[in-house]
């Protein structure tokens, strides 16, 4: 987990050389830089993110960190362009076709070698079977998309 965050710091101080344009960041009163991150979905795997926050891993870093969490992947596009959103945390399908098209944006990436899906359930759902005739919802329509080779 350290070592995710530590990743999530580099990336971030990474993104902020490309931020607005090529531009500069100004600092706040405190000398922090200010830093909006937009995530896509609810879930252990933005944990990170709320952990570097938590333990003031960004401010230790002379970050000062906003999390907004946006509707849709391709809110992070629209706000990436606009610099409204300095970093965008996701799936980068969105982002990388915006790349592909010419958009001036910086990709960061950390591959995993599977895919990563969560799912939770209330404590008496012990194996699939148990969750026969039950609801099944995702944390935001689209935040899941299945893709093929």
């Amino acid at each position: 987990m350290r070592t995710r965050i530590t990743l999530v710091a580099a990336g971030l101080l990474v993104g902020l050389t490309g931020c607005a344009g090529g531009g500069t960041v100004a600092a706040d009163a405190n000398g922090a830089l200010p830093v909006t991150i937009g995530y896509t979905a609810l879930g252990a795997g933005y944990s990170d993110l709320y952990t570097a926050q938590d333990y003031g891993i960004f401010a230790k870093h002379g970050l000062n960190v906003k999390l907004t969490r946006l509707k849709r992947q391709l809110a992070a596009v629209a706000g990436l362009a606009s610099n409204s959103v300095q970093i965008g945390v996701g799936v980068a399908a969105d982002t990388a076709a915006a790349i592909m098209k010419g958009a001036d944006l910086k990709y960061v990436a950390m591959s995993e070698p599977h895919y990563n899906l969560e799912m939770w359930a209330s404590p008496d759902v012990k194996d699939v079977a148990g969750l026969r005739g039950k609801k099944v919802a995702i944390t935001s329509p689209g935040s899941e998309r299945a893709t093929s080779a």
